[in-house]
């Protein structure tokens, strides 16, 4: 069996491995989507794999990137603290990249700007100097275009991919089951509201005689006051 086709939930299935097997042979741009589902306490592999990609493109270098928080890792560079962190070796690896210029893809666009924020953490280390020495270029946004994922391969839409992401701990609806549950949220309401139609006219078709009656005794009553006015009856 291909190793793209099926994975379940078995303990003996690297889920990882099985997710890098599907994007191997898809565009960066279905990698850049990918790695904004990902739960990042089960997939650092995966993340790790992506940003060791040389089509990998500069907007998911740089998501990764600032998705490990390089900026708590500022103040504590050199640190056991800072040792301990397993996403600082992602910070490092797409840094050591980013600086001998092996993102050469670069046709997403990057909407973050984290000059401020860098510029902030500074103001609290010894000297005001950049221990990551982080590039300039990796702190402003870019302009580039959308990222083209065909509809087959969105989560909600391919099961394969689905099942991947559940079993590294990302649950995504598919939409054939989102709509089938709006659906079902509609029949409801229009059950109840047919419900509460009815009740309504079965209340009228009970009371129906009994208004009628009323109706009779508040016309009646109607023209006897009339009528004793007129001194009709007396």
């Amino acid at each position: 069996m291909p190793a793209h086709e099926e994975y379940d939930e078995d303990d003996d299935i690297d889920h990882s491995q099985a997710m890098i097997d599907w994007l191997a042979d898809k565009d960066p741009d279905v990698w850049f989507e990918v790695s904004h589902h990902l739960n990042w306490d089960n997939s650092e592999r995966v993340l790790d794999w992506i940003v060791s990609q040389p089509r990998c493109d500069k907007a998911n270098a740089a998501f990764i990137f600032w998705g490990a928080n390089p900026l708590w890792h500022l103040p504590r560079v050199g640190t056991s603290e800072h040792w301990d962190s397993d996403g600082f070796k992602l910070i490092e690896k797409i840094l050591k990249n980013w600086k001998a210029g092996r993102y050469t893809r670069a046709e997403l666009a990057w909407t973050e700007d984290n000059r401020a924020k860098h510029q902030q953490a500074l103001a609290g280390i010894w000297g005001k100097r950049d221990p990551l020495a982080i590039p300039p270029a990796l702190l402003a946004p870019w302009k580039g275009r959308k990222p083209k994922v065909p509809k087959e391969l969105l989560a909600e839409n391919n099961k394969v991919l689905n099942r991947l992401f559940l079993n590294l701990g990302t649950s995504i609806t598919m939409r054939d089951e989102a709509r089938q549950r709006r659906k079902a949220r509609l029949a409801e309401q229009r059950a109840e509201i047919l419900g509460h139609a009815f009740e309504t006219l079965d209340f009228y078709r009970r009371a129906a005689p009994w208004l009628a009656l009323f109706a009779v005794v508040m016309i009646g009553g109607a023209f006897a006051l009339r009528w004793i006015n007129k001194g009709v009856l007396f």
